[in-house]
């Protein structure tokens, strides 16, 4: 390709980087010892080496953050496979394998945010990943304030049953510490004094 191809600039770039002081970026490279092989050194090597796996648009990439520009340590990366080898990127296991958090997000069909969240609420890691209506089952069944009923064959949270029986939030739960049978939890309230009041002996 030459001396005015892309791949000449990355190498021009990968020796700033690395061996010039004045390079802004050489505190993150040649400041923390990220060394540039002998071999390349020269560029001709340098496009020997890499010339044959380059695709346009992609950048040369380190698969070991902490290693030196070396043959077998690099490799082309797009910007998204790039961003997945910072230094700063949560590691996670996801299904037995060890990932960056946002592929096992990313993986498990979910929002990067919805897991972050998670994280960031304090739920337990075998939580993180799960579909959100499962997730969101376990957590709360994992809360000892969280009083969850029967409602329709499903265990839910007082405050939810209320609100799909169309009922203000606390009137469920009213009316299970009162002692009324369960079959009358969710009764409307237009109708609840008359089936109340049968079941009482009341005409």
């Amino acid at each position: 390709m030459g001396y005015k191809s892309p791949i000449y600039r990355t190498w021009c770039g990968m020796k700033s980087r690395c061996q010039n002081s004045n390079d802004p970026r050489y505190a993150a490279y040649g400041g923390r010892g990220i060394h540039v092989c002998r071999r390349w050194q020269s560029f001709a090597n340098f496009e020997a080496d890499m010339l044959s796996t380059y695709e346009r648009g992609k950048t040369l990439e380190r698969k070991d953050n902490n290693g030196n520009y070396t043959l077998g340590n690099c490799c082309w990366a797009t910007k998204k496979e790039q961003a997945r080898n910072r230094r700063n990127n949560r590691w996670v296991v996801y299904k037995g394998r060890r990932m960056i958090l946002s592929a096992a997000a990313e993986k498990a069909g979910l929002p990067l945010t919805t897991v972050v969240s998670r994280m960031m609420k304090g739920w337990l890691e075998a939580d993180w990943f799960k579909p959100r209506w499962a997730a969101n089952e376990d957590h709360i069944r994992r809360q000892p304030h969280v009083v969850l009923v029967n409602y329709k064959g499903k265990m839910r949270p007082v405050s939810e049953a209320a609100r799909l029986a169309g009922l203000g939030p606390n009137i469920v739960n009213q009316r299970r510490l009162r002692g009324w049978p369960e079959t009358d939890w969710y009764l409307p309230n237009e109708g609840v004094g008359r089936k109340r009041s049968k079941s009482n002996g009341h005409a």
